[in-house]
């Protein structure tokens, strides 16, 4: 169960990471398209001066809203009450606009050149958090040791005494369980150890702590020296009430 939360957790960090970066790409093209547009404005429309001659407005969801209409001379005609967005609503002003010479009567505005850039810098910067969210999400924020594992808890299967060292002390196998990323159940053996782990496998509700790897599923470390220095500490001895 704790696995699958887990592996639950790292999939949807990397598909909200997966998400951003769509995002930023998308932020990308359209902004880069509207900076091209802007920057070819005067090549594919012709500019002439309007005058604001009407303004409607309105409140929706507590928010004003202006509808703005110019009057211009394009080519020695006359064009009033065009709608036109963009620009200012106050009556009288005059606004540059640009007109299409296939269509006079759709007057247009050319937007600020600023605007695509900082679009671009916000899609560049989804891009790179979500690269960097991609990156993190196996971790999860797990606790790590130096060479790159992470920790999960296995249920203890067999605790045993198994031979006496030179020294004359009893060593112990420990033998566990668990279920990895891929909901494959995968067993792990202890080396000998050198003191009984009895006492923090009983403390730990039966588990151990095992590290395991993203790139390799067969590879495993467990947890030793947690369990040594409990043994050592005599902490156990004080969950007993001793």
């Amino acid at each position: 169960m704790l696995l699958a939360k887990k592996k639950s957790n790292v999939e949807s960090r990397r598909a909200s990471a997966v998400i951003m970066v769509i995002m930023g790409i998308l932020i990308m093209i359209v902004s880069i398209r509207d900076i091209y547009n802007t920057m070819t404005y005067d090549d594919r429309y012709d500019s002439t001066i309007a005058t604001i001659t009407d303004v409607h407005k309105s409140r929706r969801n507590k928010k004003t809203r202006y509808r703005v209409y110019v009057s211009y001379k394009y080519e020695g005609r006359s064009y009033y009450d065009k709608e036109v967005s963009g620009v200012g609503h106050k009556l009288g002003d005059k606004v540059t606009v640009y007109i299409s010479p296939m269509n006079p009567n759709v007057p247009k505005v050319k937007k600020p050149l600023a605007t695509g850039i900082v679009f671009t810098v916000a899609g560049v910067a989804f891009i790179v958090f979500g690269v960097v969210a991609f990156k993190k999400a196996p971790g999860n924020k797990r606790e790590r040791p130096a060479d790159g594992g992470f920790s999960v808890s296995a249920n203890v299967t067999q605790c045993s005494a198994v031979s006496i060292n030179e020294n004359g002390q009893m060593t112990y196998i420990i033998q566990a369980e668990y279920v990895d990323l891929n909901g494959i159940r995968r067993q792990v053996q202890s080396q000998e150890l050198d003191f009984d782990p009895t006492p923090y496998i009983n403390a730990n509700g039966g588990k151990i702590n095992v590290y395991i790897y993203d790139t390799n599923t067969s590879r495993y470390r467990i947890d030793i020296d947690s369990m040594r220095n409990f043994v050592a500490s005599g902490a156990y001895n004080n969950t007993l009430g001793l």
